[in-house]
């Protein structure tokens, strides 16, 4: 396990989640790593979740709010939480899915590899989020797959990777709004 590592949390309308999930993070990664930050990226929430991203970014040193004004755009808010970032290690997290098991075994893969993508899908009896979360998730690869040939098992899998690898490629996205 490395030392250190960035967290990167797209943020969405988590208002009622938000807080609670956030300090149960840190005191699981302060258990972890020597070192570590939680970005967490609004994405054009219309509920309080802004202002308490603020308040935790202010709570704790770890924590990093990265709140862009403009339109939702979940592309958008991934891009501006990597460049922020500033540990060689990253891990995408969604709020209602932090992996610990994940996590540990991605920063433990990335000393040979510069990308492990997870899937929440493939997870089994670990993937506790409300069944209209798990719904929209399965309609939303659906389609891509009927559309697109899509053969990946989803696009908000878990994602562990090194900044200097993917940095230049990330940058280099046009996304908007729900895929990265």
């Amino acid at each position: 396990m490395t030392e250190n590592c960035s967290i990167v949390i797209p943020v969405f309308n988590e208002e009622e989640i938000l807080e609670k999930r956030i300090h149960l993070l840190v005191e699981d990664l302060k258990k972890r790593f020597k070192d570590f930050e939680i970005v967490l990226t609004e994405n054009g929430s219309v509920d309080n979740t802004k202002s308490i991203i603020r308040t935790l970014s202010e709570k704790y040193d770890m924590v990093v709010a990265e709140i862009d004004d403009e339109k939702a755009d979940y592309g958008q808010a991934l891009i501006n939480g990597i460049n922020r970032a500033r540990f060689e290690y990253i891990t995408i997290f969604e709020l209602d899915y932090l992996d610990m098991v994940f996590l540990q075994k991605s920063n433990e893969l990335l000393s040979s590899y510069d990308l492990v993508i997870g899937s929440k899908k493939l997870s089994g009896d670990l993937d506790r989020r409300p069944f209209k979360r798990k719904l929209f998730t399965w309609l939303y690869n659906t389609g891509l797959k009927v559309a697109f040939s899509y053969k990946l098992t989803e696009t908000h899998g878990l994602k562990s990777f090194k900044k200097s690898k993917l940095a230049p490629i990330t940058n280099g996205c046009v996304t908007r709004h729900a895929v990265w």
